[in-house]
């Protein structure tokens, strides 16, 4: 007897080690974590999207980031917009629905590209639509400039369902991407995805928008629960000092830590930025950055800061112009570090 319970509950267990392999077989997602495609192993390797903290370290223990208050969607659209492309418009704000109750983000509210009514994006049909970000503020004029956002994400994988977010620097007349689908954990759990945005597509602005798309490119396997976005901020370098001449109002800030600095002519608009060596010596901090050097050849900038006197001066003078500027700040507590 003791035999046959044995062999009937090897039999028992095989049985369901083959369902659940077949279970698996007929799943959306693969083994990897990404939605799977149409059988056909179009299947993306989801490379994990690196989040503020990874930022930091890839660009060195040095860098302290300063973020804007995450929108959260709590009040509603928060100046977010819509933008139909293909098919029903999808992306809505919603609230502890299809996933938007679960933990990994700012609870409750969402924006979700998806039905509440079933949790899928299964119209029948190509669906593609983009939500676009008002103005977001950067906070600082120190670069680098990262986003940051909390998602969930489960759709098609492969090439259909494509899923982007681009950044643009001038109010949406050019966007640049930034992320798609492969830099994005597609397991239908939250995650957060950060990136910086490259130097060149900023520039001077004071502020980026976002762009979200999906587009499923056609009518097919859209019966997961799509994709959802919550706790979008922007970060840029922290300031460590802001010295503001007394006379002009002429800025110059700067990281204490990684040397980097921008200063900024109020009269003329001119702006330079560069990276200099920072010296601390009890209650004084020095940064210079003379050239000639690789990266900056065409200046000499010293200024000096001391933190228990809240006294700042130094000179920045550019080469190639002849122009010396002299900042006197006889107090640091009061600067509002934007010109007059």
């Amino acid at each position: 007897m003791k035999n046959l319970k044995h062999y009937c509950g090897s039999i028992i267990g095989l049985a369901l080690a083959l369902s659940f392999f077949a279970w698996c077989l007929a799943s959306p997602y693969s083994a990897s974590g990404q939605a799977g495609k149409r059988g056909s192993g179009e299947v993306e390797n989801a490379a994990p999207a690196p989040g503020i903290q990874d930022l930091i370290a890839q660009q060195g223990t040095g860098l302290a980031l300063a973020c804007s208050t995450p929108i959260t969607f709590e009040t509603g659209a928060q100046g977010f917009t819509v933008q139909p492309v293909a098919g029903p418009a999808l992306w809505h704000v919603t609230s502890n629905m299809c996933g938007a109750q679960l933990p990994g983000h700012s609870l409750t509210s969402t924006f979700y590209y998806g039905r509440d009514s079933d949790c899928t994006y299964l119209e029948g049909t190509r669906t593609a639509s983009n939500l676009i970000s008002p103005q977001i503020f950067i906070p600082t004029d120190l670069r680098p400039v990262a986003i940051s956002f909390n998602y969930l994400l489960a759709v098609e994988g492969g090439f259909f369902d494509q899923v982007n977010v681009d950044v643009s620097a001038n109010n949406g007349a050019s966007w640049t991407p930034l992320l798609s689908k492969v830099n994005l954990i597609n397991d239908g759990a939250w995650h957060n995805a950060s990136a910086f945005v490259p130097d060149g597509v900023v520039g001077t602005s004071s502020f980026i928008r976002l762009r979200f798309r999906l587009d499923t490119i056609d009518s097919l396997f859209n019966s997961t629960i799509g994709w959802h976005i919550d706790d979008v901020q922007v970060c840029s370098q922290e300031v460590s000092f802001c010295v503001q001449d007394d006379f002009n109002g002429n800025i110059l800030l700067f990281n204490q830590e990684t040397g980097d600095y921008v200063f900024k002519d109020c009269r003329k608009g001119a702006r330079l930025s560069g990276t200099g060596t920072v010296t601390k010596t009890s209650c004084k901090v020095e940064l210079v950055d003379s050239g000639p050097t690789p990266k900056t050849p065409d200046r000499n900038v010293s200024i000096l800061v001391n933190p228990c006197t809240s006294k700042g001066s130094g000179t920045v003078s550019i080469k190639s112009t002849g122009q010396t500027y002299t900042l006197s700040d006889s107090n640091l507590l009061n600067n509002v570090c934007a010109c007059p």
